[in-house]
């Protein structure tokens, strides 16, 4: 343990090991930075390492391994962006990142493998437009992107392949008919 008074430093290492070890470093900043770096390992491994800073942000990297592995790379900001990177194995791979923002526009690509791959980027923007791709693969493959406008609009384009070919591009508009009193009156038998 140490400590700076002027500089308002803590320094902490400590190791523990009885068929299993514990490794941790900490140490506060004035500037309100604190980074921690921790090792716990019986049977399986787990890593985190993590800062918070006086402005708010928190990264964050962590890695667990016991028949299987999840790595995780996190950081929250001060304005409300939340930046994730994410993979799982275990007999099957998952891939995410994903983008948060204050605004609540939404960011996500994500790839999951277990006998097949399917592979998605999507964003979801406060104006209510939506984007995505994706493509599926396990003895076919389907490929779309497809965008939803807030004023109705949807265009989608898809092709399916298993045996034979789909291809199919489709935009649908949201239509306003705009009919006055004595138009309508007209039209009615």
């Amino acid at each position: 343990m140490q400590d700076n008074s002027q500089g308002r430093v803590i320094s902490q290492w400590n190791i523990t090991h009885k068929s299993g070890a514990i490794s941790q470093w900490k140490t506060p900043h004035k500037g309100g930075a604190i980074s921690q770096c921790k090792t716990t390992h019986k049977g399986g491994a787990i890593r985190q390492w993590k800062i918070t800073h006086k402005s708010g942000a928190i990264s964050q990297w962590k890695t667990t391994q016991k028949g299987g592995a999840i790595s995780q790379c996190k950081t929250t900001h001060k304005d409300g962006a939340i930046s994730q990177w994410k993979k799982t194995h275990k007999g099957g791979a998952i891939s995410q990142w994903e983008t948060t923002h204050k605004g609540s526009a939404i960011s996500q690509w994500k790839t999951t493998h277990k006998g097949g791959a399917i592979g998605q980027c999507k964003t979801t923007h406060k104006g209510g437009a939506i984007s995505q791709w994706k493509t599926t693969h396990k003895g076919g493959v389907i490929t779309q992107w497809k965008t939803t406008h807030k004023g109705g609009a949807i265009s989608q384009w898809k092709t399916t392949h298993k045996g034979g070919a789909i291809s199919k591009w489709k935009t649908t508009h949201k239509v306003v008919l705009k009919v006055n009193a004595r138009q309508l009156t007209r039209m009615v038998p």
